[in-house]
């Protein structure tokens, strides 16, 4: 019992904490001190957004200079959170106003699941779409007579599903320049999903990333800072390695294996995200052991192939945002021993009834010797974390936003909620002296018998 209260009151709040780091390898990773995180012209910018149980990343290219200065920076989403109770839409319009975004180069879509799109669409049970404003309406909207409320079903061909086309974009809306996702027609077909459909085809332009586009699609983020597509539908960016490694004939199951991947490149800084992206297999809790198990359905190994062209490229991963906010079938162990990332980072809410992340991700991510694991919010992890795994384990309550110059990077955090509390006590930020000691020790196989009932 002393133990855990020693435990406890070690752990720090982090409303203000802050990292950075020289760029190594992730057996070497070195926190600097005093580091600064204004940004600066020449740094691109990544903000992990706490969306609950959902993913929604901002990423922005270094400032224009020369013939460009006075140019805002390109400005790409990838995601777009959840929709209704958990505020999408309201979070990310936040956000974005915060940043001074009023247009989007690209709004990137990874997958078609609510807690990707759901911030994008609006009405009834989806709540309130970004793009739309205040008002809630396409264009500029009106209040009702005699009232402060606006008329919401304005400015529809078809009320919350189609916008009309000559309205959209003007006013308070936030413009979209350009769509990126996997195509319509590989969608499924429900009323969340028609309802983002219509809203991509009303403005702007829309990119499918398949078979013939995805070898040659990078956004550029100016400054030589870039984003380069690497899967989508199936399919992996690059030329096969081998007979071994064919994915012409790969069959895809599910959304989550159709998911977009970008690769962030900036100097010598890589930041891979990979939407909901799995692997062949997980491990689960059974008579006390982990035990793996295999997913008949969704066993194309993207995730795998994915990893393989990643280091074909020769790219060295140095932040991860860790696909399917920590579930058990994504970030496998041949996944991360391709990429081997410095830092990893999941988005996933708490208390949510998916049990994310789960303790056996934690625990392969600090197998693979990632310097730190930082939670946009606590999750539902299913057992209490061993005490050596949470020394590796940072929980920000709170949007987590990198800043890097293509030589150093910067981890930081914003919007804290002071009310957030855990049963496992506050969030616990590593220590150099703790990391030091964890990177000294030696592991033991003893380790991967643990129990998972403790």
């Amino acid at each position: 019992m002393k133990k855990k209260l020693v435990l406890i009151t070690s752990l720090s709040i982090l409303a203000c904490s802050s990292i950075s780091f020289a760029q190594e390898p992730a057996s070497s990773a070195q926190e600097l001190d005093n580091p600064d995180f204004t940004i600066k012209p020449n740094q691109v910018r990544i903000i992990n957004i706490r969306v609950g149980q959902g993913d929604a990343t901002l990423i922005q290219g270094p400032a224009p200079i020369g013939k460009m200065f006075g140019r805002r920076r390109v400005s790409v989403l990838f995601d777009a959170g959840n929709r209704s109770g958990l505020n999408g839409g309201k979070i990310l319009r936040k956000v974005l106003d915060e940043y001074g975004v009023k247009e989007l180069d690209y709004m990137i879509v990874s997958h078609d699941d609510a807690d990707h799109i759901g911030g994008i669409i609006a009405g009834d049970s989806h709540g309130t779409s970004f793009i739309l404003g205040m008002d809630g309406t396409p264009g500029c909207g009106k209040k009702k007579p005699g009232t402060n409320e606006y008329n919401t079903k304005l400015n529809w061909i078809d009320p919350y599903v189609q916008p009309d086309k000559s309205k959209i974009g003007k006013c308070d809306d936030l413009k979209v320049l350009n769509w990126v996702d996997y195509g319509e027609s590989n969608m499924r077909d429900n009323q969340g999903i028609r309802k983002y459909n219509a809203m991509a085809n009303s403005m702007g332009e829309r990119i499918t990333l398949d078979k013939g586009t995805l070898d040659n699609f990078v956004i550029n983020l100016g400054g030589k800072a870039t984003m380069t597509a690497y899967a989508s539908n199936g399919w992996v960016r690059g030329p096969k390695i081998g007979e071994e490694d064919e994915i012409q004939d790969i069959k895809v199951n599910s959304p989550n294996e159709r998911s977009i991947a970008f690769l962030v490149s900036h100097g010598t800084f890589d930041y891979l995200i990979t939407g909901d992206l799995i692997g062949k297999q997980g491990l689960s809790c059974k008579d006390g052991r982990w035990t793996t198990r295999s997913y008949p359905s969704t066993d194309a190994k993207m995730e795998e192939l994915l990893g393989k062209a990643i280091k074909k490229s020769g790219r060295k991963v140095e932040v991860l945002h860790v696909g399917h906010h920590g579930a058990d079938n994504a970030s496998s162990k041949e996944f991360l021993d391709l990429v081997k990332p410095n830092i990893a980072i999941i988005s996933a809410g708490n208390g949510n009834t998916h049990e994310h992340p789960k303790n056996h991700v934690l625990k392969r991510l600090y197998d693979a010797n990632v310097y730190q694991i930082i939670q946009t919010s606590m999750g539902t992890t299913e057992f209490n974390i061993h005490n050596e795994l949470r020394h590796r384990q940072a929980v920000y309550q709170g949007d987590v936003i990198i800043h890097s110059d293509g030589k150093r990077y910067n981890i930081s955090t914003s919007r804290a909620y002071v009310n957030d509390k855990s049963s496992l006590g506050e969030p616990y930020r590593m220590t150099l002296d703790d990391a030091i000691r964890i990177a000294e020790a030696k592991k033991s196989d003893a380790a991967d018998k643990q129990e998972c009932e403790t």
